[in-house]
């Protein structure tokens, strides 16, 4: 739809001309020549005189096909040069009509919008990157919660210094559950300083730290234990492990262990205890710990070597010997027997298998020959021509020795 063209500005009153009711009135600010008459000029913009018919009654923006002749007589100067009023022409009278410039596509303003995105990103990236870097305070808190993680390999992850492979098996093999929480963490240089607590205990240590590819670690993260014994056919384990650790440097988690004998010892473990040290070992993170360990014999221990010694004292009572071999007593023979009869008897009543179960046992002894002191009143019974004779033997004290290593200890008499 044809917009209406807008009406003009009012000419002066004149008489009828060429272009309407009135003569040519004096120029016009359009520079068109001659203004109008009373009723305008429909080319300058104005509303047609009643005398004139204008060829497009929607206004000429709208009209088609080849536009309209100017009807308007040349003056001496030429036509002027467009007005204001004329569509697509500047403001300023005599100024030329620019060039129309070229409609540039979408493609540019893409490509600026994608590098102004990834330069955001990039400088988002490294905001981010600068705000989450590694510190000796992140290496400590993966190490603790390693520490926790005995039968993975987090640990390992997390420290420079990493046990061989078989030596983190039995690590493993010897580590307890515990739980770590760490406190509070204060650095300096390359050091630090951490209080913790270990299963309810509080704790504090300073770890050496180094960063390895980025990222900070501890140095010697796992401890290490030496157990020495001082009793012979001892061998100690931690925990309830059933390997014994010998007596040569171990890798294990740092952590409490409760220190036992071993299922490998020669001596059965249940007959001992470790002595010399405390039962319940502490290997804070990284500590090297050697131990000199002695071992004392529990009850069944004890149980044990009296019933063996009062075993072998019954069984030398069941001959008729006057010195029974590898006994602890003997008689001088008589003289005067009138029979084959003979035997031995202790002089009270009882269990001659139970002579020694209450013989005193002291500290200290090996395992392999464990002495127990008791007292029994032994007597050698034999038949003469006036009947039953005894006589009392030779000792009333005596001391058996039982060797512990064996399945059946063998007793020895001093």
């Amino acid at each position: 739809m044809s917009a209406q063209n807008p009406p003009g500005p009012q000419g002066p009153q004149g008489q009828n001309g060429p272009h309407g009711q009135g003569p040519n009135g004096p120029q016009g600010p359009g520079g068109w020549g001659p203004a109008p008459g009373p009723q305008g000029d429909p080319w300058a913009g104005g509303s047609p005189g009643p005398g004139a018919s204008n060829p497009n009654p929607q206004g000429f923006p709208g009209y088609q096909g080849s536009p309209p002749q100017d009807p308007r007589p040349v003056g001496p100067r030429g036509p002027g040069a467009p007005g204001p009023g004329a569509p697509g022409y500047p403001g300023q009278p005599g100024q030329l009509a620019p060039k129309p410039k070229k409609k540039r596509g979408p493609l540019p303003i893409i490509i600026g919008a994608a590098v102004l995105t990834l330069a955001l990103i990039g400088i988002l990236i490294g905001a981010v990157a600068a705000g989450s870097g590694d510190s000796m305070e992140k290496g400590v808190n993966r190490y603790f919660e390693a520490l926790g993680q005995t039968y993975s390999d987090d640990l390992a992850n997390e420290v420079v210094n990493v046990p061989s492979a078989a030596a983190l098996e039995d690590a493993r093999k010897l580590a307890r559950s515990q739980t770590w929480t760490v406190n509070s963490v204060k650095t300096s240089g390359n050091t630090a300083t951490v209080s913790y607590t270990v299963s309810g205990r509080s704790e504090m240590v300073d770890l050496e730290m180094q960063k390895v590819d980025g990222k900070w670690k501890v140095v010697d993260g796992f401890s290490e234990i030496t157990i020495k014994t001082k009793q012979p056919g001892t061998d100690f384990t931690l925990g309830y492990a059933i390997d014994s650790i010998g007596e040569d440097p171990v890798v294990v988690y740092p952590g409490t262990y409760e220190l036992q004998g071993s299922h490998d010892s020669a001596v059965p473990s249940y007959l001992w205890e470790p002595e010399g040290a405390e039962k319940y070992i502490t290997l804070k993170p990284g500590e090297k710990k050697t131990l000199e360990v002695d071992a004392a014999l529990t009850k069944a221990g004890e149980d044990r070597v009296r019933s063996a010694i009062g075993s072998a004292f019954g069984r030398c009572l069941t001959g008729s010997d006057v010195a029974p071999a590898g006994c602890p007593f003997s008689v001088t023979p008589p003289t005067d027997r009138a029979s084959t009869y003979a035997t031995w008897n202790l002089a009270t009543s009882g269990n001659r298998f139970q002579v020694a179960e209450r013989a005193t046992i002291a500290k200290g002894q090996p395992f392999t020959a464990v002495c127990a002191d008791f007292t029994a009143s032994v007597v050698y019974e034999y038949r003469n021509p006036a009947g039953i004779q005894k006589v009392p033997a030779n000792k009333t004290n005596f001391t058996g020795c039982a060797d512990l290593s064996e399945d059946t200890p063998t007793v020895t008499w001093k």
